[in-house]
């Protein structure tokens, strides 16, 4: 009985320190294409499995963003993109009077039915960022940048 407990113990410690294990970039991009909330910095984890990833910090002129959990797309040797949500996102106060509900500075965006997305080339850690409402894909903002693995 002894045995199976310690088996059990030392399998909880190793899933434990595997979980924990994850894999962090910092991306920094320039500002955005046809008016779109575009992110200019994004810093994000996922797991080395694909299995989940979380948003931790993201940057974009002119909103007040919130971070959480992030779906990873693809994940492999050379190739990350992740999406997620602009659920909770708002424009700042000094947006909205500058006409960010409007025709400027953003076109208009409901923040419930955009989508945000960023596609990372792992072996010269390039990457591009994407801005979209959902049902409105003309009207797709994105823009390039640089990750740092941290």
């Amino acid at each position: 009985m002894t045995k199976y407990i310690l088996v059990a113990a030392l399998l909880a410690a190793t899933a434990t320190s595997a979980a924990s294990e994850t894999i962090k970039y910092e991306c920094t991009f320039a500002e955005g294409k046809l008016r779109r909330p575009t992110p200019t910095r994004v810093v994000f984890s996922v797991d080395p499995y694909s299995q989940y990833g979380e948003l931790e910090a993201v940057e974009i002129p002119g909103v007040r963003t919130s971070v959480g959990p992030i779906k990873v797309v693809r994940n492999n040797l050379n190739v990350l993109s992740v999406e997620w949500s602009g659920q909770g996102y708002e424009f700042t106060a000094e947006t909205k009077e500058g006409g960010g509900l409007q025709a400027s500075p953003y076109l208009n965006v409901d923040f419930l039915r955009h989508r945000f997305s960023v596609f990372l080339k792992k072996r010269h850690l390039k990457a591009n960022v994407r801005s979209e409402s959902i049902g409105h894909r003309p009207l797709s903002g994105h823009s390039s940048g640089t990750c740092n693995q941290l």
